[in-house]
């Protein structure tokens, strides 16, 4: 709605009072501080709550929760070119949500992978190989491949959100398969 400054005001309050000694409530308000940081382009204070959240989460043991700092801690190093931190952070939200049938979560993994391929192959590379992290696993790519894996990431994506209904996604769809 366009009230970042408002959100991350409520948030930094709701830290700073203090009212509850549940780690789930100190994680999701330094999630919301640190999207509301990324979105203002703060992103040295962005890293540095969506660690905190992350962290909190785990500490919590709520993986449930882990999924929502995770991708928005790859949304923040995909805007950083940190391509590698966040295909790590993708991974992981990758394997709990597929490991939990989580599956509005593994919708959310595709749309984000799939832009940040398009973020790696746009940067380009002189070799045209590229890094990425899948299973676990750090491998090199070529641009074919990336371009292959873009589409379909962008696949498993829609047809994810046609089984769930998941429809708030649409429009980030859309518009990965206007890329290619």
């Amino acid at each position: 709605m366009g009230k970042v400054q408002e959100v991350l005001e409520r948030a930094q309050y709701a830290l700073k009072i203090k009212t509850t000694r549940l780690l789930t409530d100190f994680a999701f308000n330094n999630l919301t501080i640190g999207k509301a940081q990324m979105f203002l382009e703060n992103f040295t204070e962005s890293e540095k709550y969506l660690t905190q959240a992350v962290d909190g989460l785990r500490k919590a043991g709520t993986q449930h929760y882990l999924p929502w700092g995770l991708l928005a801690r790859a949304i923040l190093y995909k805007h950083l070119k940190e391509f590698l931190k966040s295909w790590a952070d993708l991974d992981e939200a990758r394997e709990i949500a597929e490991y939990g049938q989580m599956r509005l979560f593994q919708t959310d993994y595709y749309l984000e992978a799939a832009r940040v391929i398009l973020a790696q192959v746009e940067i380009g590379n002189p070799n045209n190989q590229f890094a990425i992290i899948e299973d676990g696993l750090e491998k090199t790519v070529s641009k074919p491949e990336m371009e292959r894996l873009f589409k379909e990431h962008v696949a498993q994506a829609g047809e994810l959100i046609e089984q769930t209904g998941y429809h708030r996604r649409d429009g980030e769809l859309e518009e990965l398969r206007k890329t290619y």
